[in-house]
């Protein structure tokens, strides 16, 4: 992943901060969790980690497309009722 700085302020302070940039597959993966957790019913994404048990913080990391594993992914797949194929099938073409 490419990386940039930015520029933030706290307090008066100027900090520098590194952020990761979101490669296209990335963003597209991260749309598809969060799609998939809307059509389950489930409108806050805090419920759907609890209920399936997934850590908080880290389930939002996926549905912002930042650090997620492949065995993750097949635990969401598994907590959906699909497969991975079935995952890649809408909006990867």
């Amino acid at each position: 992943m490419r990386q940039f700085w930015v520029m933030a302020t706290k307090k008066g302070k100027v900090k520098s901060k590194k952020v990761k940039k979101l490669l296209p597959l990335s963003l597209k993966t991260a749309a598809r969790i969060k799609a998939l957790r809307i059509d389950a019913g489930y409108t806050a994404a805090e419920i759907f980690a609890f209920k399936n048990g997934f850590n908080r913080s880290q389930y939002i990391a996926y549905e912002k497309g930042t650090d997620l594993r492949l065995s993750s992914l097949e635990r969401l797949c598994q907590a959906h009722g699909i497969t991975l194929e079935q995952f890649f099938s809408e909006g990867f073409s």
